[in-house]
């Protein structure tokens, strides 16, 4: 089953499971869903947790996905209504990549991203208490 995302409104953030196996298409599909839908709830902070996702991209597709996703990011921040935003992204090898290869990319295209491994980490830096 390819990569499928829910939704879940919380207090003070927007928290996207990501559930299924990793495949390109639905994996970027995935991704820039979740900066749409952070942008319609004008979410300050988004918890992206991927822990049951399963599978990962190879380094070029990794470089790939991040590209598309800073494209919309850049698509996104041009609304006059846009709320800048913090992604936590929690999950574990190989869908995240340990030397957070991902992050960078997003960091270096201006997307404020951290690649995580626990809940606690993810929620530490986007600055929230666990629920």
């Amino acid at each position: 089953m390819p990569l499928s995302v829910k939704y879940e409104d919380r207090k003070d953030y927007l928290y996207a499971l990501v559930k299924g196996e990793y495949d390109f298409a639905s994996t970027v599909h995935c991704y820039t869903d979740i900066l749409v839908t952070g942008a319609k709830h004008h979410a300050a902070r988004v918890l992206i947790d991927a822990l049951t996702a399963t599978g990962g991209p190879a380094v070029l597709e990794r470089y790939e996905i991040v590209t598309a996703v800073v494209k919309k990011y850049y698509e996104l921040i041009h609304s006059p209504d846009y709320v800048v935003c913090r992604f936590a992204m929690v999950g574990k090898a190989p869908l995240i990549d340990s030397r957070r290869f991902c992050e960078t990319v997003a960091n270096n295209g201006g997307l404020q991203l951290k690649d995580v491994e626990t809940m606690d980490e993810a929620f530490e830096w986007l600055g929230l208490q666990p629920s």
